[in-house]
């Protein structure tokens, strides 16, 4: 499979076959300040770290900073969630979960 830069990704790498790169290409980003948004939803998780962001909206649930080690006690599933409107306040902020808890 080719890549918008002519760029073939290898399908076996030292004896060891390679999955399909699953990707979108945010090169329009870099040249149109206009351009619109390719992904509506995305997840991520870092260890035990995870977010969901959709349509500017960010909820995540965090554990410890990334570059921390996840204490031996620490229960992922216990780890409150926080909810920030990105698209508003990039820096997050606002967490709109803790002024609205019931939600």
């Amino acid at each position: 499979m080719a890549s918008h830069f002519g760029i073939t990704p290898p399908e076996m790498l030292n004896g060891a076959k390679q999955k399909p790169m699953d990707r979108v290409s945010f090169l329009k980003s870099l040249t149109d300040k206009d351009a619109p948004e390719v992904r509506k939803t995305q997840y991520f998780e870092l260890g035990a770290n995870r977010a969901i962001y959709h349509d500017g909206w960010v909820a995540a649930s965090r554990i410890s900073a990334p570059w921390l080690p996840m204490a031996a006690d620490s229960t992922p599933l216990a780890a409150k969630w926080e909810l920030y409107h990105v698209e508003k306040d990039f820096s997050q902020g606002d967490n709109v979960a803790a002024k609205h808890p019931d939600k």
